[in-house]
C-alpha cells in the first residue's frame, strides 16, 4: 500500500491494474459538524463544462454509472466507484472534495483519508492522510484528484478553500441554484455525450454566498468558456477609507497586512507612489513542500497587500516559472483565494529553471522589442515595474540571465530577489554564530548574490536576500526588507532618465475589458483562399498566406468608453488558440488612424491608415487549441488614438496585426525540401463569440 503525501502524484497502473477502482473518504470531526463530500468531473480545461458529472448528496451517479456515489460504506464516511474505461473523454479529472456545511472551518476536523480500493481484492493501494493542523479557516478542500495525462494517475493536493461549496461550484465553472429552487431532474444521458441541461439542485441546508468565480487556468493554459461583458470596470482604491471599506468586506485577512505594507511605504517616502507589480513565481518541483505547507499562499497574500497600496491598479502580474516561463492569471482581491491550490491543479511541477526565460517574459510583457535586437538606450515610462522573484535554487541558463539583467537596466525594471535558503545574505542569521552557520551549511545562492553586484549595467536594478523560513519574517520586516534598495533605484531611475520626474503621479485606473461582437469586427486574410479577406471565417491568421503574401489582420472594438484626456496605463489583447502549432512568428500590431473606424464588410485591413506607435511581437512558444494567448502591451497605441481630436467616448477602435516577414516557411516533416509558410490561427467571432478577441484597458 502506499502512502501519497501533499503534492505527490502516481500512475494508476502502477497501483493496480483495475480501470474500476473505489475511492473512500473518512473524516474525524467532532459531533454536530456537518461535511460534505463531492466529486468533481470536470474537462481537460479544468471546467464542469458536463454537470451531469457533479457527483454529490443531491445527485448520486453520472447518466452511464461510471461515478457513483454509494454512500458510507466499509467504514467511509463517503465511498466512490469509479469506472474509468466507461467515462466520457471528455472527463479528464475527477477531483474529491470535502466541504463544510456550518460555521466550523476544516482546522475543526481531528483527522481524515482518502483511499484508493481494488473492488476485485478489496485491498488498500493508496491512502492520503490529513489533520485539522494542515488547515486554518477554509470551509473546504480538494484531497485528491484522479487524472489522465498520457494515462490515468493519480495526485494527493490537500488544498484549503475558503468559502465552501458555493466557491468550489463557481471554481469549476458551474452555476448554484438559487435558494428555495426546486432541484432539477438528472436528464438522460445524451447519445453525443455533451451536455444535455445545467444542474439546478441546491443543497438542503443553506450555504455561505458564493465567492467569486475564479478565473480558468493561467497562461498559457487558460481558456474562456463564457463571453465577458462588454464593459468590466473594477474601481480602483482612491483613497485609504475605500480601500480600508473594501478590503473589510471582500478580504478581511488582508487588511492588517496592509496596514503594515502602509507603514513600510511611509517609512521609505514611498506614498502615493505608484508602480506595476509583478511576481516571478517558481513552480519547480523542489518547491512543492513550500506550497503544500500553505507558506507559497501565504508570501501571495503579504505581496498583495503591498500592491494594495502600491501597485498602479492594486492587481499583481504573475509570471511562473521552471523549465519553461508561463503567463500567469493577476493576482488580486478578486483572485488571491486558493490561488496557489490553482497552480497545484492546473501544473505539474517541472524539474529545473530558468530565471532567464522568465525574465524575458517579463521584459516582453512590459517593454517589447522586435525579435534578435537589443536594448542599447534607455527609454522611459511614466510607471516603474517593481518585479518580485521568489525561488529556491539556482538557475540553468545563468549566461542568458546575465544578458536580460544588463538589458532591462535600461528599462524602468527594478528585481527583487527572494531566495529560499540559507545563504550569505540569509536575514536570519546575524551575528558570529550565524556568520558561522552561514559559512558551514548556506545554500548555493552565489549566482544570486552575483546579479546583486554585477557590473556593466546601466543603474543597478536588482537586490537579493534570503531567508530560510518565510513564516519566520514578521510582516513588517517582509515589507521593509522588500523595500530595501527600490526607493533608491526609484531617484536613480529618475536621474537616468527611465522614469518621467516630470510627470504627476498618476491616479489609480479603471480596467475595462471588450470583446469583439461581430462577425464583421474581425477579419483576416485567408490564408488558402489568395487575396480573399472575409469578415465571417472561422479563424483569424497571423503570417503568411499559401502565395507567400503577407496577412494583415484586423480586429474592432466598439462603444469604448475612454475620455478625451485619459491616461492609458496599460492595453493588451487577448486571442483564443487555434492550434497546436509551433511556427515561429514576428508581428507587428498596429492601431487604425482614426477616431472611429468602420468595420471590416467592405474595408479589408491592409486598406487602413496606421499609427504612428506600433508594438513589435515576437511568438515562439507552442499554441495549443483553447488557450488564452495576450499581446504584449499596447499602451503607446491607444495613447496615440484617445490623444486625436477627433477621439470621443464611445468610439472604436481598430487593432492589426501585420506579418514581419521574418522566417516565412518551415519545412514539412519527412519532406525537408517542401517549404511552408509560417503561420497561427485565433478563434474569429463567427466560430464562437465567446472565443472572440478580446481587448482589455487600464486608464485614468
Amino acid at each position: 500500500m502506499s502512502e501519497l503525501t501533499r503534492g505527490q502524484k502516481a500512475k494508476l497502473a502502477d497501483l493496480t491494474a483495475s480501470q474500476d477502482i473505489e475511492v473512500g473518504v473518512g473524516i474525524t470531526a467532532p459531533d454536530g459538524m456537518v461535511i460534505d463530500v463531492s466529486c468533481f468531473g470536470v474537462d481537460e480545461r479544468g471546467q464542469l463544462s458536463d454537470e451531469r458529472y457533479f457527483i454529490f448528496y443531491n445527485q448520486k451517479a453520472s447518466p452511464e454509472g461510471a461515478l457513483v456515489a454509494l454512500g458510507r460504506h466499509g467504514g467511509d464516511h463517503e465511498r466512490f466507484r469509479v469506472d474509468l474505461s466507461r467515462l466520457p473523454a471528455t472527463i479528464q479529472r475527477l477531483v474529491f472534495t470535502a466541504t463544510i456545511d456550518g460555521d466550523e472551518t476544516m482546522a475543526h476536523i481531528q483527522s481524515g483519508y482518502l483511499r484508493l480500493l481494488d473492488p476485485g481484492s478489496g485491498k488498500e493501494v493508496a491512502r492520503f492522510s490529513f489533520a485539522g493542523q494542515d488547515f486554518q479557516t477554509e470551509r473546504a478542500t480538494i484531497m485528491a484528484e484522479i487524472y489522465y495525462k498520457n494515462e490515468w494517475r493519480i495526485g494527493a493536493v490537500g488544498q484549503g478553500f475558503h468559502g465552501g461549496l458555493s466557491a468550489l461550484l463557481a471554481h469549476f465553472g458551474g452555476q448554484e441554484a438559487e435558494a428555495g429552487a426546486a432541484p432539477a431532474p438528472v436528464p438522460p444521458p445524451s447519445s453525443s455525450g455533451q451536455p444535455t441541461a445545467r444542474l439546478e439542485s441546491a443543497p438542503a441546508a443553506p450555504v455561505a454566498p458564493a465567492a467569486p468565480a475564479f478565473p480558468p487556468a493561467p497562461s498559457p493554459l487558460a481558456t474562456r468558456e463564457t463571453p465577458p461583458p462588454p464593459l468590466i470596470v473594477v474601481p480602483g482604491a482612491s483613497s485609504p477609507q475605500a480601500l480600508e471599506h473594501r478590503l473589510t468586506h471582500q478580504a478581511p485577512g488582508v487588511l492588517a497586512l496592509a496596514m503594515t505594507a502602509d507603514l513600510s511605504l511611509r517609512s521609505v517616502g514611498l506614498t502615493g507612489h505608484r508602480a506595476r507589480v509583478a511576481l516571478c513565481l517558481n513552480i519547480s518541483s523542489s518547491m512543492q513542500p513550500l506550497y503544500a505547507s500553505g507558506k507559497i499562499q501565504r508570501f501571495i497574500e503579504r505581496l498583495l497587500a503591498l500592491a494594495c497600496h502600491f501597485d498602479d491598479d492594486g492587481v499583481v502580474d504573475m509570471f511562473l516559472f521552471a523549465r519553461d516561463a508561463h503567463i500567469g492569471n493577476e493576482l488580486s482581491l478578486d483572485t488571491f483565494d486558493g490561488y496557489t491550490t490553482r497552480i497545484f491543479y492546473h501544473y505539474d511541477l517541472e524539474g529545473g529553471a530558468n530565471y532567464g526565460k522568465v525574465m524575458q517574459a517579463v521584459r516582453s510583457f512590459y517593454f517589447p522589442l522586435p525579435q534578435g535586437t537589443e536594448r542599447q538606450e534607455p527609454i522611459s515610462a511614466r510607471l516603474p515595474v517593481y518585479a518580485m522573484f521568489l525561488t529556491d535554487g539556482a538557475t540553468i541558463d545563468e549566461r542568458l540571465t546575465r544578458h536580460q539583467l544588463q538589458q532591462s537596466s535600461y528599462e524602468p525594471i527594478f528585481w527583487q530577489f527572494l531566495a529560499l535558503g540559507k545563504s550569505k545574505k540569509d536575514v536570519r542569521t546575524r551575528g558570529i554564530r550565524g556568520f558561522i552557520e552561514r559559512m558551514v551549511s548556506a545554500s548555493d545562492f552565489r549566482f544570486l548574490e552575483e546579479l546583486d553586484t554585477m557590473e556593466g549595467r546601466y543603474v543597478d536594478n536588482a537586490n537579493f536576500f534570503s531567508t530560510e523560513d518565510l513564516q519566520s519574517i514578521s510582516d513588517k520586516e517582509l515589507f521593509d526588507l522588500l523595500m530595501g534598495e527600490y526607493p533608491s533605484w526609484v531617484q536613480k531611475a529618475r536621474q537616468m532618465g527611465l522614469l518621467d520626474a516630470a510627470s504627476p503621479l498618476p491616479r489609480l485606473p479603471k480596467t475595462a475589458a471588450f470583446q469583439v461582437g461581430d462577425g464583421a469586427d474581425d477579419a483576416g486574410l485567408h490564408p488558402f483562399r489568395s487575396g480573399n479577406y472575409s469578415p465571417h471565417d472561422l479563424v483569424v491568421y497571423f503570417g503568411m498566406a499559401d502565395d507567400r503574401s503577407d496577412i494583415t489582420s484586423g480586429f474592432r472594438f466598439t462603444n469604448l468608453p475612454v475620455p478625451e484626456g485619459a491616461i492609458i496605463t496599460r492595453a493588451y489583447l487577448e486571442f483564443t488558440a487555434d492550434g497546436p502549432v509551433s511556427d515561429e512568428l514576428s508581428l507587428t500590431i498596429y492601431g487604425e488612424a482614426s477616431g472611429n473606424p468602420k468595420n471590416f464588410a467592405t474595408h479589408p485591413p491592409d486598406t487602413r491608415p496606421l499609427t504612428t506607435a506600433s508594438v513589435p511581437w515576437t511568438v515562439t512558444e507552442e499554441w495549443r487549441s483553447g488557450e488564452i494567448r495576450r499581446s504584449p502591451d499596447l499602451q503607446v497605441i491607444v495613447q496615440e488614438l484617445v490623444n486625436r481630436p477627433d477621439w470621443s467616448p464611445g468610439n472604436a477602435m481598430v487593432f492589426l496585426v501585420r506579418n514581419g516577414g521574418k522566417g516565412a516557411s518551415v519545412g514539412v516533416p519527412g519532406q525537408a525540401q517542401v517549404l511552408r509558410p509560417r503561420r497561427r490561427g485565433v478563434a474569429a467571432f463567427d466560430r464562437n463569440p465567446a472565443e472572440a478577441a478580446r481587448l482589455v484597458l487600464k486608464f485614468s
